[in-house]
């Protein structure tokens, strides 16, 4: 009874998950309100499906190197204070 409650609930989770990102895909676009870019959302996916996935792969990559770029600038940021400023990073 338990697996099937959870094999439930992570389907609703994989749906609300889909419908987020095209709603929020579809806000960013044009501005309107989460209801209505939930469905237009859908729509756009259903009648563009592989034009809307193409534009989702791009933005996830894009994303994807954005975070990159801010992890190594973070662990270079970071290894100069240690080593340069405050001379921590050095054994004893």
């Amino acid at each position: 009874m338990v697996c099937c409650s959870e094999c439930g609930l992570k389907c609703v989770e994989t749906i609300s998950d889909y419908l987020n990102s095209n709603a929020l895909t579809y806000i960013a676009i044009t501005g309107d309100n989460f209801c209505e870019g939930a469905w237009k959302g859908f729509l756009v996916s259903v009648k563009h499906l592989l034009e809307f996935r193409f534009s989702m792969f791009v933005t996830w990559c894009f994303v994807f190197m954005l975070q990159g770029i801010i992890i190594v600038f973070n662990v270079i940021t970071g290894m100069f204070v240690m080593y340069d400023i405050t001379g921590s990073g050095y054994a004893t």
